[in-house]
């Protein structure tokens, strides 16, 4: 069986939480599956860029419920319905072992439908930022600006011979750059 996601993982705990004496399936159904089931395929994902230092990954997940009629598939699928819009949208994220982590992440309004004979659908949709795997670079710990009476910030020329990069207008008043493996900490002062 593969790995499961930390988010996937955790949304399948809770929807068989939810559900009492269901039988979870995970990525194939077996021909000789038992009801009532849920079965948990592999989702559908799309990357998008978020900001600078993240991607966002949509996940699109369409969980089957079965049981023996339409009306008892139903009534599965609208029980985890349910108990996600009591969370108001918010699962909770659990660990491996399954203990809870203490934090939560939230999907978009889940819907359901009938997809054959009893068997439904419960859609959950969600959007999760991730970190880019980024190679650690100096910053500048400590940036000081000075603004002209037009309230623009100007960097100094010295600024400019150690760091062509930065192609901006140059002033007689300007700001000091020290490099260090630390984040940047802006100091903005009015002359």
């Amino acid at each position: 069986m593969h790995g499961l996601e930390q988010e996937v993982a955790s949304a399948a705990h809770f929807i068989i939480s939810a559900l009492d004496g269901v039988s979870p399936y995970y990525w194939e159904m077996p021909a000789d599956f038992m009801v009532p089931a849920v079965f948990f395929p592999t989702p559908e994902i799309e990357t998008a860029g978020d900001s600078l230092d993240t991607y966002e990954m949509a996940f699109t997940w369409h969980v089957k419920l079965f049981h023996k009629t339409d009306g008892e598939a139903q009534n599965l699928a609208q029980t985890a319905l349910v108990a996600i819009k009591n969370a108001r949208n918010c699962l909770p994220l659990y660990n491996e072992d399954g203990s809870a982590v203490g934090k939560r992440f939230r999907v978009l309004d889940p819907s359901i439908k009938r997809v054959d004979r009893g068997a439904w659908q419960l859609e959950l949709r969600w959007h999760s930022p991730r970190y880019f795997d980024v190679d650690e670079k100096t910053k500048a710990a400590k940036l000081k600006f000075s603004v002209n009476g037009l309230g623009d910030i100007i960097p100094s020329k010295e600024h400019l011979e150690h760091d062509v990069s930065m192609a901006v207008e140059i002033s007689r008043t300007g700001y000091e750059y020290t490099p260090s493996g630390t984040l940047p900490e802006m100091e903005v002062k009015s002359e």
